[in-house]
């Protein structure tokens, strides 16, 4: 992009993902429950 912005994704010990930075300024992080299974989105931004 002519900005050269860039995504970032951060991941668990388990491989989940659990931070989304996007080029919009947006971040998002998500958490599991003990099963492994998506129980919540918070987007900041």
């Amino acid at each position: 992009n002519e900005k050269n912005a860039t995504y970032n994704f951060v991941y668990d010990n388990a491989d989940r993902l659990i931070e989304e930075k996007r080029i919009d300024n947006l971040t998002r992080r998500f958490s599991y429950n003990l099963g492994g299974h998506l129980t919540q989105v918070e987007e900041i931004g």
